[in-house]
């Protein structure tokens, strides 16, 4: 395994977490994840199980961006493609996790 893939495997997505697009400052809720299976024969093992995440991007917390020239933000992302975008910096992660911890210990 290398170094690499050892950090992506470090990044642990839930439902409920939170993440930041830094270009634009769109805020995004991670809602759902899902599996998307190739269907029939050919394929169906070609590039194996992929993962997807379901993200509600809520609104822009940077006001010197104009939200009309915004770029869209897709609201379906792939996972593997997503850890890269935390590992390199482009969005923020915040994970519910933390919160669930604090939330325990009251």
């Amino acid at each position: 395994m290398t170094i690499l893939e050892e950090e992506l495997e470090e990044i642990v997505l839930h439902v409920g977490d939170i993440v930041v697009q830094k270009a634009t400052g769109f805020v995004g809720i991670l809602v759902e994840k899902f599996q998307n299976r190739p269907s029939g024969i050919i394929g169906s093992n070609l590039l194996g199980d992929l993962f997807f995440w379901r993200i509600k991007w809520l609104k822009n917390i940077n006001r010197k961006i104009d939200i009309a020239h915004a770029p869209f933000l897709n609201p379906i992302l792939e996972e593997e493609g997503f850890k890269m975008a935390i590992f390199l910096g482009n969005i923020e992660h915040y994970s519910n996790k933390s919160f669930k911890e604090v939330d325990n210990e009251l």
